[in-house]
C-alpha cells in the first residue's frame, strides 16, 4: 500500500503544479477529458466553476477556429466543438477541412463549403445557438430561420460542381460571396440565447440569468451557495439564486414535497423543501425562477453533499409585496454627500414609487452611525426602485436588509 501511496502523492503533486502554474492549459485538458464521458455537459458546468475561480475565461465556440477538443488562447481556454450537443468529431473535422480555405464569411458561405453530408442541419442550428456563428451578419434567430433554404441552395451548388455544371449566379462567381438574406424582424432575447447555450453546453457564454439581480443579491443575501459546502449542519443561511432540475414528490401521507438545485454565481446547491414547509410556499414553482430561501445547512442520507434544507422561500420580484419576508432600504450618506441636486434625485425616485416601506437613512456622526425614518418618503422596496435609487447614489451608498420569517435569523445590512 505504501508504494501505492507514493505513486497518488506524485500524480497530486504533479496536477497540483500544473494547475497552479498552467491553469489554462490544465483546464482545457480536464474539460476535454468529459468529452468521453456520457454526462460531459455536467462536467463541463462543474469545471466552468473551477475556471471561474481561476480567474480563467472561457471563451465561445468559432466556426472560424473549429476544434473538437478544447484548447488554450492566452490566458483564456477556447471551448471546443464536441462539448457541444450532438456534434461529433466527423462533423468538427469536416468544418476544419474547408476552414483551410480560409474564414467563414456567411452561413451561405459556410453552407456551400462543408460537405454537408458529414455536417447535418442538427450540428449547423446547434452551432448558431452556441454563438458560434455570432462573428458573421444576423442575429441567431435570423440565422436559425434560413437554415433550410440556405442548405438546400448549398447542397444544389455541391452538387452541380460535382457533376461539373453551373448555375447562374455562380458563374459569375457569386453563389458564396452573396450576403444572406434575412428577416429584420426576427431576433432572439438575452434569455432564450442563454437558454441555448445552457442547454448544449452546460454553461453560459452572452452573459448569465442572474446579471439584472447581481447587485441585489450581493447585498441583500448574506450567504452564497458556495458558503454552503464551508458551514456545519444546521446552521442557518438565506441566498437566493436560480432553480433547476425541478421535483415534485409525494410522502407516505399523500402530501407534496419538492427538491430542486440553486444556482448563483459561485455553486449549485440542492435544496429539499419538505410538506410542512412547502405549504407555506405562496407561488408555483418552476424551473428558471429566480428566488430567496432561507433555511438550514443539511447533508444528504443518499449522496453525502451539503444540501439546504428550506424553511421558506420567496420570488425574488415579489419580494417587496410579501407578507412575510422583509426587505429593508437604507441610504448611507454623509455630509459631503449631500447636495440639492442629490436631494432632488431622491425625491424624484420615492414619488416615483410610493408605497408602503420606510425609507430610512444611515449617517456617521461623532463615530456613530445614527438611523433615521424619513416618514413622508414611503416607498415600495421594488427592485426596479432600488435599481433607480442605485442609478442616482451609486450601488455603494444603497443599503439592503432582508429579513426572512424565521424569527431566530439576524441579518445584517449590506
Amino acid at each position: 500500500n505504501k508504494s501505492h501511496s507514493a505513486a497518488y502523492g506524485l500524480i497530486c503533486y504533479q496536477t497540483a503544479f500544473l494547475k497552479t502554474h498552467y491553469p489554462a492549459e490544465f483546464l482545457a485538458a480536464a474539460l476535454t477529458d468529459t468529452l468521453a464521458k456520457q454526462d460531459h455537459t455536467e462536467l463541463v458546468s462543474t469545471l466552468a466553476l473551477d475556471c471561474e475561480r481561476l480567474s480563467v475565461s472561457i471563451q465561445a465556440p468559432r466556426v472560424n477556429r473549429p476544434a473538437y477538443q478544447f484548447g488554450v488562447d492566452g490566458d483564456s481556454v477556447t471551448f471546443g466543438f464536441g462539448g457541444v450537443q450532438e456534434i461529433g468529431a466527423k462533423a468538427v473535422g469536416a468544418i476544419e477541412r474547408a476552414a483551410v480555405d480560409g474564414a467563414f464569411l456567411s452561413l451561405r458561405d459556410f453552407c456551400c463549403r462543408v460537405d454537408l453530408f458529414a455536417v447535418q442541419k442538427r450540428v449547423i442550428e446547434n452551432l448558431i445557438k452556441v454563438g458560434a456563428f455570432d462573428e458573421s451578419p444576423g442575429n441567431r434567430a435570423q440565422k436559425l430561420a434560413i437554415v433550410d433554404s440556405t442548405m438546400r441552395e448549398a447542397q444544389e451548388f455541391q452538387r452541380n460542381r460535382k457533376s461539373g455544371q453551373k448555375m447562374l449566379m455562380e458563374s459569375k462567381g457569386k453563389i458564396k460571396d452573396m450576403p444572406d438574406s434575412f428577416d429584420e424582424s426576427i431576433s432572439s432575447s438575452l434569455v432564450e440565447q442563454l437558454v441555448w447555450e445552457k442547454e448544449l453546453t452546460g454553461i453560459y457564454f452572452s452573459g448569465h440569468p442572474l446579471d439584472e439581480y447581481r447587485p441585489f443579491l450581493d447585498r441583500a443575501c448574506p450567504n452564497r451557495c458556495r458558503d454552503v459546502l464551508e458551514i456545519r449542519d444546521r446552521e442557518s443561511v438565506v441566498l437566493g439564486g436560480m432553480v433547476s432540475a425541478f421535483r415534485r414528490r409525494v410522502n407516505k401521507d399523500g402530501k407534496d414535497w419538492i427538491t430542486f438545485r440553486l444556482t448563483d454565481y459561485s455553486q449549485t446547491i440542492e435544496c429539499v423543501v419538505f410538506a410542512r414547509q412547502f405549504e407555506r410556499v405562496t407561488f408555483k414553482v418552476l424551473d428558471d425562477q429566480v428566488v430567496v430561501v432561507s433555511g438550514t445547512r443539511g447533508t444528504s442520507n443518499f449522496t453525502q453533499e451539503p444540501q439546504i434544507l428550506v424553511e421558506d422561500m420567496e420570488l425574488l420580484d415579489n419580494l417587496h409585496t410579501s407578507q412575510r419576508w422583509n426587505l429593508e432600504l437604507a441610504l448611507k450618506l454623509d455630509h459631503s454627500s449631500i447636495d440639492k441636486e442629490m436631494i432632488r434625485s431622491l425625491k424624484v425616485v420615492a414619488k416615483r414609487h410610493i408605497g408602503q416601506k420606510h425609507l430610512k437613512i444611515l449617517y456617521p456622526c461623532d463615530g456613530y452611525k445614527v438611523e433615521m425614518d424619513l416618514p413622508d418618503h414611503k416607498i415600495d422596496g421594488s427592485l426596479d426602485c432600488i435599481r433607480e435609487f442605485d442609478k442616482a447614489l451609486g450601488e455603494e451608498k444603497i443599503g439592503l436588509l432582508l429579513r426572512p420569517p424565521s424569527r431566530t435569523f439576524h441579518g445584517r445590512r449590506n
